[in-house]
């Protein structure tokens, strides 16, 4: 089996740690952030482990395995119509309910499964354990215990998807989430007839699969068996029988007996060893002021004014030594060669203009730190929690404001982050307006013009300049939400992560 690739697809929920696992397996350093959705399309890259080679798929971070949203069709396409050998899920410990929604679907769709219940020490710290033992026999895969954002427990989640491979086990795997008679009923029913049809084309997991999400009314798995009215027919009286019998929707009846599950598991793996009623989140503690209907926006401002300030000022200190040693190295090349075209070329041209570029360095350098340090710490989020209102009168979600302060530090990337905006017309309105905030390119000529002619208050005006950029963005996206950008308006639910202190590794 050595002589081939073994596909691992990585899966997990949004803010769950993935990105940064992902990062730790391959030695990469994509983008990541104590936000939802990091990863917005699939990354792949190859892994040696034990003399085996391993090609790793990160799919972007999803809650569930539909078709609601662009995220969730990559994964869910990926696992459906790749077949990767392995999938490796990853669990979040500190919301580990929510994490086993997408493992219940998961395991439906057969694939082989290693587990990496990450955040273990936010897990531990609420006062939870989880005997791995006991959850793996449950969900027909070895569980580790990692913990990212440290490098702990890499080893061995690479031993046990190398494990898998060697044991030659890389067939389906199904394994069933326990409906109730009148769900089972009907999916055997759709089940056999999707079997049917496709003839040899699907095994049974497969087909299972497909009728379960036929029967929950995926609006793309309906779309692609468009053809075969009989069977739209019959799934439609299905569909209006059990919720006739059960007095709702399927949707929420299926929703309501894969959490059913969930709760099994938990209540035979996980301990609690602090009742939650005797301790206040602190989150909670932080969020009472930083979400402040009258304390927020301004604490939020001078945070804003914090960055700039300390970007001038601190970078001023390490500005003077470049400077100076540049002119030292300038002296001394200068001291050795003869005047004429090479001396000036070399001390004027070639020394003074890397000078003059690089003097700027630090300045960028802290700028980048603190826009890493308020997306890791969970703040960014909130802020865009907290200014939604706000946004919302100039035509942008709250959730806009993410890749907006992002422009701060550059355009390209910010743009990119765009695509986590659900709404199609806050997304494009976003996309336009990007490039009026002030990136870290313009930020050199700045700090240039506030030194020389506002000495006293350069951090100040800095900041004041890049507000403006700001007013600016939102006065564009008004102008383009009223008479260029067509469309509905729509509500959107953005996840509040919790507060982390940032990891060394993750703000360099």
């Amino acid at each position: 089996m050595k002589d081939r690739m073994v596909t691992v697809a990585l899966v997990g929920n949004p803010n769950s740690g993935k990105t940064t696992l992902s990062n730790c397996l391959t030695g990469a350093h994509d983008g990541v952030g104590n936000y939802p959705r990091v990863t917005v399309s699939k990354r792949a890259r190859d892994i040696q482990h034990m003399g085996w080679t391993f090609k790793l798929v990160d799919l972007p971070g999803i809650y569930s395995l539909t078709s609601q949203s662009p995220e969730e069709r990559i994964g869910r396409d990926f696992i459906h119509a790749e077949r990767p050998d392995i999938v490796l899920n990853v669990l979040d410990g500190g919301n580990l309910d929510r994490s086993l929604f997408l493992t219940s679907q998961l395991i439906e769709m057969g694939r082989p499964r290693v587990y990496a219940l990450n955040m273990a020490d936010e897990m531990r710290r609420k006062g939870h354990t989880v005997d791995l033992k006991a959850l793996g026999s449950m969900l027909d895969g070895p569980v580790i215990e990692t913990v990212a954002t440290k490098d702990q427990g890499v080893e061995e989640l690479l031993d046990a998807v190398v494990s898998i491979a060697e044991s030659g086990a890389l067939e389906d795997r199904p394994m069933k989430v326990p409906y109730d008679s009148h769900l089972e009923g009907a999916i055997e029913k759709v089940r056999n007839a999707v079997a049917e049809l496709h003839p040899g084309a699907l095994e049974s997991e497969q087909s299972r699969w497909l009728a379960i999400k036929l029967l929950e009314g995926d609006d793309e798995i309906l779309r692609q068996e468009g053809d075969h009215a009989l069977l739209i027919e019959m799934i439609r009286r299905e569909r209006l029988d059990l919720s006739h019998s059960h007095g709702d929707d399927v949707e929420t009846m299926f929703a309501d007996s894969r959490y059913g599950f969930i709760h099994g598991l938990l209540s035979e793996a996980r301990e609690i060893s602090i009742s939650p009623e005797k301790r206040m989140s602190q989150t909670r503690k932080l969020d009472s002021v930083l979400l402040h209907r009258t304390l927020g926006l301004p604490l939020f401002l001078f945070f804003m004014w914090l960055m700039f300030e300390t970007t001038f000022t601190l970078g001023a200190y390490p500005m003077d030594w470049i400077d100076a040693g540049v002119a030292l190295i300038g002296e001394a090349v200068a001291g050795v060669l003869p005047d004429g075209m090479v001396k000036d070329l070399l001390v004027d041209g070639i020394i003074a203009g890397v000078g003059g570029t690089i003097i700027f360095l630090p300045n960028i350098v802290i700028l980048f730190f603190f826009l890493a340090f308020f997306s890791e710490s969970g703040y960014l989020a909130r802020s865009a929690f907290l200014l939604d209102r706000l946004m919302h009168a100039f035509g942008l979600h709250g959730k806009a404001f993410i890749p907006l302060v992002m422009g701060f530090g550059c355009n390209v990337p910010a743009i990119m982050a765009t695509r986590t905006i659900e709404s199609e017309k806050s997304r494009l309105i976003a996309i336009l307006v990007n490039p009026f905030m002030c990136c870290s390119a313009r930020l050199p000529v700045f700090i240039l013009f506030a030194g020389a002619f506002f000495a006293q208050w350069a951090g100040t005006v800095v900041f004041l300049i890049y507000m403006l950029s700001m007013v600016i963005a939102l006065g564009a996206a008004v102008f383009l939400n009223r008479f260029v950008v067509r469309g509905g308006d729509e509500a959107f639910v953005m996840e509040l992560p919790p507060y982390r202190l940032p990891t060394l590794g993750a703000l360099v």
